[in-house]
């Protein structure tokens, strides 16, 4: 028997600066039904997305695409604040844990679908927190 370990970590940051740059990109990715494709590509993906907005407004679009790949959305007032905030991303991945598990019904080759799972962690120190998707993609 032999033991295969495979790592895969992708993560994606995204920028949004300043209001007119927010306001474009929301337009940009909203037009022609394009939201629903980039949430629907950044579910499939096995990317951790960690959206990064400068300025006053953060498009609803980024704290989706965290939320939905088990990243986070960071909102930030001034440039000044990437030190700190990289930092922080850089320890989140540091701390990440990888589970595995067989699932109860059966792949089917060549078939792909969604699957939703929920994950939850009983902890005896308090400040624990979970932070990942809602489910995979089969293969």
């Amino acid at each position: 028997m032999k033991l295969l370990l495979k790592f895969n970590l992708v993560f994606l940051l995204v920028f949004a600066i300043g209001l007119g740059a927010s306001g474009f990109i929301a337009r940009k990715l909203l037009q022609e039904g394009a939201h629903a494709e980039v949430l629907d590509r950044a579910r499939r993906s096995n990317a951790l997305i960690y959206p990064i907005a400068i300025g006053k407004v953060r498009p609803a679009l980024l704290s989706e695409l965290a939320v939905l790949t088990g990243g986070r959305s960071f909102q930030l007032r001034d440039a000044r604040e990437l030190e700190r905030t990289f930092a922080t991303v850089a320890r989140e991945l540091r701390y990440q844990y990888l589970i595995g598990y067989t699932p109860s019904r059966a792949l089917r080759r060549g078939e792909r679908e969604w699957r939703s799972i929920k994950v939850s962690v009983k902890a005896s120190r308090p400040g624990v927190r979970v932070r990942a998707r809602d489910g995979y993609m089969t293969e």
